[in-house]
């Protein structure tokens, strides 16, 4: 959905609301780097998300953070795509975007993205922190 602000006659703008089709690149894009296992839309994504999310939140209270945190996403709201990723799936990956620069001046701890109790995993110029074995 987008919202496009269109002058009206008194001068204040209007908001309209269009839908816009799906292009065939953005389900490629779906696919190949954010559905897990058997999702194919990127409602099935939001939904692991928001279950991933409201996980830590105590029993009681579980499934009112699950509703919220899919209705943010459901109304505008994009994760990182580290999270969308993620988020929900058994392997032990981290849900931390940085990016470190391949040729720094810096130490890659004085930029924040290796830490004492983690390790360095780069690929493609970014770095993301892992868990040590």
């Amino acid at each position: 959905m987008s919202e496009i602000g269109i002058p009206a006659a008194s001068g204040a703008a209007a908001v309209v609301t269009a839908t816009l089709p799906p292009q065939p690149i953005s389900r490629d894009v779906l696919l190949e780097k954010y559905a897990k296992g058997d999702e194919k839309t990127v409602a099935d994504v939001r939904r692991r998300v928001a279950r991933a999310l409201a996980a830590v939140e105590a029993d009681p209270v579980r499934g009112k953070w699950e509703r919220r945190f899919l209705h943010a996403l459901e109304a505008g709201f994009i994760p990182a795509g580290r999270i969308n990723s993620a988020a929900g799936i058994d392997s032990q990956a981290t849900l931390i975007n940085c990016f470190c620069p391949v040729e720094s001046p810096l130490p890659r701890s004085r930029m924040g993205c290796a830490k004492p109790s983690g390790r360095l995993r780069m690929k493609s110029s970014s770095c993301a922190l892992s868990p040590k074995p």
